[in-house]
């Protein structure tokens, strides 16, 4: 949206050195290296300002702080990859923003954000876009600005509006007359996936499904990534959405890679999201059961932390169980097949998953998968004895015990691989176009 109305989309990208900034008199001031990260700049020995490098870009002009006599930042310009200062932000005193300048490659300025005092906080009160097909607009929230914005490139040509994050579906249900509006279910959006017909939606999924009947307009489309899920929600909500075709897309496409196993001891893995939402504690609880029944298993995980409380809760429980020395977290890579090499098993603690993506790219290196027998990843992805294992009760000591009984099972195992290879054939690339293709004609 920003470089939409700065006038930059597509810029090519040509970050500046210092020593060619255009605003930079160097026959005046003096820059003297602080670190490899930043520089200052002074004049006659008064510092006034530091200029700060692109991260990894060693003499690529990043951000500079602007000192005044009292050595406060008063002013900073984010400079960015395409050669320009975008963004020019004013301090009050007391360091606290007053105004953020988006900028146009000549300087002007695009979009104006001022900043007051608001219930004890400075936070933003007016975006004002400036001088924008000959006048200046003005708007009380950001969101307000991107509701019009995807109206005006709506206006100069109709698309196709998707959403996959249900915060956003308010912004695609405001654009006017486009050609289609799209919602993609990635979870199972209700308290109890196990009764879907009467559990309450989840916080946020009301805009979505519109319960109450009580929204003007609706989606075309709402894409679930198995039929299961999608007759379950069709069931439920199809009568308050006459209007709206309830679809199954593939969730994601993989393609084969060999090799996985190659280790010399049994690894159990699990990559994805790290924290409550995704069980991770009943999973290294899990862990702590293998543990103790096979010394010669190892552990890795690889993820992102939901925040860093949990990162702490995580760790900490690590410590407790005695494995902080077996389990490798490794950080997150998307596309990162290699990952998978010497796995032996993928074990998911959760207890709802609409698809399964990261059981699908395990199955794509002929790793087995077990899981709690949960909608919508069982019966759908997950196909008991054929590429993994369901486990009805769910707890974590069930979890261990299933993996245990695998590992020690090498014909098992091979079957599981193959089948698991098998499922993730039907994945490809081509599948998930066509299943998009029908959705869009």
């Amino acid at each position: 949206m920003y470089d939409y109305f700065q006038g930059q989309i597509n810029h090519p990208v040509k970050p500046v050195n210092v020593h060619y900034l255009p605003s930079f008199p160097f026959d005046t001031y003096h820059l003297k290296g602080l670190d490899n990260n930043k520089a200052a700049f002074e004049y006659y020995g008064n510092r006034k300002g530091i200029l700060n490098y692109m991260p990894s870009e060693v003499t690529k002009v990043g951000k500079i702080d602007y000192y005044d006599k009292l050595g406060h930042i008063v002013v900073s310009e984010q400079w960015d990859s395409r050669g320009f200062a975008s963004r020019q932000d004013a301090y009050h005193i007391d360091g606290s923003l007053g105004a953020s300048r988006y900028l146009r490659p000549d300087g002007s300025t695009a979009i104006l954000v001022t900043y007051m005092n608001k219930n004890g906080q400075v936070g933003p009160t007016m975006w004002k876009l400036m001088s924008y097909k000959g006048r200046d607009w003005v708007f009380n929230s950001e969101e307000a600005l991107f509701s019009f914005f995807l109206n005006e490139i709506n206006q100069k040509e109709r698309g196709n509006f998707i959403t996959e994050r249900r915060g956003m579906d308010q912004f695609a249900l405001a654009v006017n007359n486009p050609l289609s509006r799209i919602a993609v279910v990635h979870s199972v959006p209700v308290k109890n996936p196990k009764n879907i017909e009467k559990s309450p939606l989840l916080a946020g999924e009301e805009t979505l499904f519109d319960p109450h009947r009580r929204m003007p307009v609706h989606f075309n489309h709402i894409v679930f990534a198995t039929d299961e899920q999608r007759q379950d929600f069709e069931k439920r909500f199809g009568r308050n959405l006459p209007q709206t075709s309830f679809d199954v897309a593939a969730d994601s496409y993989v393609q084969l890679h060999q090799g996985h196993g190659d280790s010399a001891y049994p690894t159990i893995v699990y990559r994805g999201m790290l924290g409550r939402t995704k069980k991770t504690g009943d999973l290294i609880r899990a862990f702590h059961h293998v543990a103790k029944q096979d010394k010669a298993v190892h552990f890795k995980l690889q993820g992102y932390f939901e925040n860093s409380q949990q990162e702490k809760e995580i760790k900490e429980l690590l410590k407790k169980t005695g494995l902080q020395d077996k389990v490798k977290i490794v950080p997150y890579e998307p596309y990162d097949s290699q990952f998978f090499q010497d796995a032996s098993l993928f074990v998911n603690p959760t207890g709802s998953e609409a698809f399964g993506m990261n059981a699908l790219e395990a199955m794509a290196s002929g790793v087995p998968v077990v899981t709690f027998d949960v909608p919508y990843i069982a019966n759908n992805l997950v196909r008991n004895q054929i590429n993994g294992v369901l486990v009805k009760k769910h707890n974590p000591r069930d979890l261990a015990s299933a993996a245990v009984i695998l590992l020690n099972d090498k014909e098992k195992m091979e079957k599981l691989s193959a089948g698991a290879n098998d499922t993730a054939r039907q994945y490809t690339e081509s599948r998930l176009v066509a299943d998009w293709q029908k959705i869009l004609r």
